[in-house]
């Protein structure tokens, strides 16, 4: 493959998208609660760890894009955390799950498409399929979390 040719140029496209995919995940607002202080009540402190056990999956995805980028000896990108997560430092973990369950839609949004667009990157393709699949699985997790806080208030 030359520096120039087509295929070369695709492999570029395709590191570049990987680099962006693992950023997003990596500065998921998920990823930002361990820097938080909520109010957790005594009866959601599991609540609080199953959060802690869903960042841990969500950034070993991203190590896994970052593994074959380096593979690839393709520098990643890096970025900080969106400003619009400092607001949200001494808040209730009740409130902390409606952005929490927004932002993970929109990280699992971008895992579905990143698997899609890059359909044709062999091998990348299992990675991202894994990963799309993983990060829906989380979004579902957190859905039920905050559902299991909306019916606890109600009683």
């Amino acid at each position: 493959m030359t520096a120039n040719s087509p295929a070369h140029r695709k492999l570029i496209h395709h590191n570049r998208s990987l680099s962006e995919l693992a950023v997003q995940l990596k500065r998921s607002f998920l990823q930002y609660l361990a820097y938080t202080s909520p109010y957790i009540p005594p009866e959601a402190h599991s609540i609080w760890r199953t959060l802690g056990q869903l960042a841990e999956t969500q950034l070993s995805h991203a190590e896994s894009i970052l593994d074959l980028l380096s593979d690839r000896r393709f520098v990643a990108l890096d970025s900080a955390f969106p400003m619009e997560f400092a607001t949200h430092h001494y808040v209730s973990l009740n409130y902390l799950l409606g952005p929490l369950c927004l932002d993970q839609q929109q990280r699992a949004s971008l895992a579905r498409q990143a698997a899609h667009e890059l359909m044709d990157d062999v091998e990348a393709r299992s990675l991202l399929e894994r990963i799309a699949s993983g990060e829906v699985l989380i979004s579902q997790e957190i859905e039920k979390l905050q559902q299991g806080i909306a019916q606890n208030q109600r009683r």
